[in-house]
């Protein structure tokens, strides 16, 4: 083989893998727009740095770089206002930069406040972390809930007091499990590494307002 056919062939390669991604990505955005109409959301495809802007103070949107929220839909759930989006941000440079993508909801509590909280799957280097020190708020009344989730707070006891024994039970019941972080009257819920299926929609949506309905009324 001549080195020019080499170089063609990679060429040739990198341009289709760019045109099955673009028609991959395209082929979502119709799919979410439509489903966003028969939710009665709106959508518009475009980047949004304001929804980054305005949930700052939470942990997912201040990790790494060229972090970017698209596909936005946004409308009512039951009493709850949603604004559902992917989001994509890389950690590291060069070659040794990886992107990470899920779709996240946002909510916005009005006049309730939830006490900051990050819960997500835990894996076995966080329980090793745990025993070095690096705390992981558990239940003794839940070991199933404890095992499967990190949770983590800056005020320990306002967490546990969140998290009454009915909320730990729906949580630890869930074959999936997910993540949420909440931080006063802002709250997100995710899969975590996960872009949701727009056929799923609405069950994402479900889900995540299921979870919010219960905060609220853990806090009265």
């Amino acid at each position: 083989m001549q080195p020019w056919h080499f170089i063609v062939g990679i060429f040739a390669l990198i341009i289709a893998i760019f045109i099955l991604s673009y028609m991959k990505e395209k082929k979502r955005r119709e799919e979410l727009k439509k489903v966003s109409a028969l939710l009665g959301f709106s959508f518009t495809p475009r980047p949004e740095e304001d929804i980054t802007a305005s949930f700052s103070n939470l942990k997912m949107f201040q990790k790494g770089h060229s972090r970017k929220a698209y596909n936005v839909l946004r409308g009512k759930w039951g009493s709850n206002h949603w604004i559902i989006f992917d989001y994509k941000y890389t950690t590291g440079g060069g070659k040794s930069s990886s992107t990470h993508t899920q779709t996240i909801a946002c909510s916005m509590l009005g006049n309730a406040s939830l006490p900051s909280f990050n819960m997500g799957p835990e894996s076995i280097f966080h329980r090793i972390g745990d025993k070095l020190g690096f705390h992981d708020i558990d239940f003794s009344s839940h070991h199933e809930f404890s095992k499967k989730y990190l949770l983590k707070g800056n005020n320990e006891e306002a967490v546990r007091k969140l998290f009454a024994s009915w909320i730990l039970d729906y949580f630890q019941n869930r074959d999936r499990i997910v993540s949420i972080e909440a931080d006063g009257d802002r709250i997100l819920f995710y899969n975590h590494g996960k872009r949701i299926n727009p056929g799923n929609l609405q069950s994402f949506i479900e889900e995540a307002d299921q979870a919010l309905r219960m905060f609220k009324k853990s806090i009265g």
